[in-house]
């Protein structure tokens, strides 16, 4: 079964989405590079990829297809496009620097070294939807990957066959992140109610089920999950906001509230003080600074058709 790229932004109205279009900057920091159609004929790397760090952006292509471009980190400059994917969305990396990009049609994962062209490994998902968010967790090397069913894979080790662990059997799941203990946390959607509701869940290390959180906040659409290293960051990619929720059993409690002006807070990534945005809707990759939030400090791509998720990878972990 194919999975429309609209799969994981349902909640969000058409009237949200013109909103939005209709609030697009008429000025904004010239963009350092753009991947164009030539660009994405075949995959490639330039030479000087190799030596450094490298932000990948997944994006879902226009008519089918997809692509992921690779910049150099943090300057910007296109060094490469990884092609032959179905529709790329989540990514993540290991601590070798290993790139996991979650192909949602074709039901894959698939694996690239730091700088690779070629995949090294590709996992299959076995889930009935698709793949979406991926994340690795930094204590056990596991691979937790977001599925569009309602289930999280769990890949001990990043290998082998996933155990499945149910996030909602009514809903969606669509993003996940691991905290620096190995708790992991997803978000996404659940139909149990009446109305589409945002649902947010933590499985703990060690423990089989997943328990149910509720935020002090309304989530209007759900967006990525991150540990910031202090808190759990989410995104609302309607609101366009990401929160900083401090989680204490079933309770999450919302410690500061991030607004991205011209941002889509629905795939960012936090390195230190910067959160780099991939924004949906305004088809541009982001410089923000973290915490502070508000305009962009920095448009490192635009025209980029369905950016899904972002991630850097450090050389064997450099």
């Amino acid at each position: 079964m194919r999975i429309s790229r609209f799969s994981r932004h349902a909640l969000i109205s058409s009237a949200a989405a013109g909103m939005l279009a209709a609030c697009a900057p008429s000025t904004m920091p010239q963009a350092l590079a753009l991947a164009t159609r030539a660009d994405r004929g075949k995959s490639w790397m330039a030479p000087e990829a190799m030596g450094g760090k490298l932000l990948y952006i997944t994006d879902g292509g226009n008519s089918g297809g997809g692509y992921v471009s690779v910049y150099s980190y943090p300057h910007g400059h296109l060094v490469g496009t990884l092609t032959g994917l179905d529709n790329p969305d989540g990514s993540c990396v290991d601590r070798l620097g290993d790139v996991f990009i979650t192909d949602v049609n074709a039901g894959d994962i698939v694996e690239y070294t730091h700088g690779g062209t070629t995949p090294i490994k590709t996992l299959s998902d076995g889930s009935s939807r698709g793949p979406v968010g991926c994340a690795i967790d930094s204590v056990t090397g596991n691979l937790a990957v977001a599925n569009v069913d309602g289930s999280v894979g769990v890949y001990r080790k990043a290998r082998g066959n996933p155990t499945f662990y149910y996030f909602t059997h009514e809903g969606d799941a669509y993003f996940c992140g691991y905290d620096d203990s190995g708790n992991l946390f997803v978000d996404g959607l659940s139909y149990h109610y009446l109305n589409e509701g945002f649902q947010f869940a933590e499985l703990p290390r060690r423990k089989t089920t997943f328990e149910v959180i509720t935020i002090n906040e309304t989530v209007e659409s759900p967006g990525q999950v991150q540990w910031d290293g202090k808190y759990i960051a989410v995104g609302d990619a309607e609101q366009r906001l990401v929160y900083r929720v401090d989680v204490i059993g079933s309770s999450g409690t919302v410690k500061q509230t991030v607004q991205l002006t011209d941002g889509g807070a629905n795939a960012f990534l936090i390195r230190g003080r910067r959160l780099i945005d991939a924004s949906y809707f305004y088809g541009a990759v982001e410089y923000y600074r973290y915490p502070a939030g508000g305009s962009p400090r920095r448009v490192i791509a635009k025209g980029v058709t369905f950016p899904n998720s972002a991630t850097v990878s450090d050389k064997e972990g450099s």
